[in-house]
């Protein structure tokens, strides 16, 4: 039965190894995203795996095992003692859910909302409470300000976990 796993890929060898699995029609899924680079005078935008050194691969371990190990540019598949540690697809949808076609992670973009605007708060520990977006504060967080307990706090969270109320 096909199940999903973690591959540990050597440095730098995430898309290698995900052109030899789409060549071997193996189900892979390697969130990335888009990020600036500074190099030499040049200011260029490249994809990067949202993990480095991890592709998620569906496969049947019992049949594929050997084939997936001894892929160039991978250490091995994430285990459990002797076994395979299985990711549960659950999360692995939740995950995707964050992403487009390709993989590229959904960023909040600034001018979705409004400073003031009331959002509510989808996942984490502040699950289900409203509060005003006051703005990013800082790489793919966003300012909110709640009422807590009698008064009102800032908190930073991760831009995906708010949505509109």
């Amino acid at each position: 039965m096909k199940q999903w796993y973690i591959l540990n890929t050597k440095l730098h060898c995430e898309f290698q190894v995900i052109s030899y699995l789409i060549n071997k029609d193996i189900k892979n899924f390697m969130p990335k995203l888009l990020v600036t680079r500074s190099h030499a005078r040049k200011i260029d935008k490249v994809l990067r795996p949202l993990f480095p050194g991890y592709v998620f691969i569906n496969i049947n371990v019992d049949k594929s095992y050997r084939t997936v190990n001894n892929i160039i540019g991978v250490k091995g598949i994430l285990s459990s003692g002797n076994s395979p540690s299985c990711v549960p697809k659950k999360v692995i949808n939740e995950m995707q859910s964050y992403t487009d076609s390709n993989g590229l992670v959904n960023k909040c973009k600034v001018s979705n909302y409004k400073i003031g605007q009331e959002v509510k708060i989808k996942y984490g520990i502040f699950k289900g409470n409203f509060g005003s977006f006051c703005g990013m504060s800082s790489k793919d967080r966003v300012s909110i300000l709640l009422a807590f307990l009698g008064s009102e706090i800032r908190v930073s969270i991760p831009s995906l976990d708010i949505s509109a109320a």
